[in-house]
């Protein structure tokens, strides 16, 4: 059981990074090529995008994975 609830709080803290990307307004360039490091202001359209992403598809799957964290979590305890 304690293996279950580790990889829930791995899956959880994956899909938390993904929101956070969704949800800044930059974007962050990380080992992808020379331009590692290098930081772009997303467009209004990206913004728009991203932040519909986000509440159709990340938003509902971190709502759901955290209730199912915190009942297995309380079942291990």
């Amino acid at each position: 059981m304690g293996f279950e609830v580790l990889l829930l709080v791995r899956i959880y803290s994956g899909w938390g990074y993904v929101g956070d990307r969704l949800k800044s307004k930059s974007i962050e360039y990380e080992e992808t090529g020379w331009y590692d490091g290098n930081v772009e202001a997303k467009t209004e359209a990206e913004l728009k995008r991203d932040k519909f992403l986000y509440q159709s598809d990340v938003q509902p799957a971190v709502d759901r994975l955290k209730l199912v964290t915190l009942g297995a979590a309380g079942l291990f305890v």
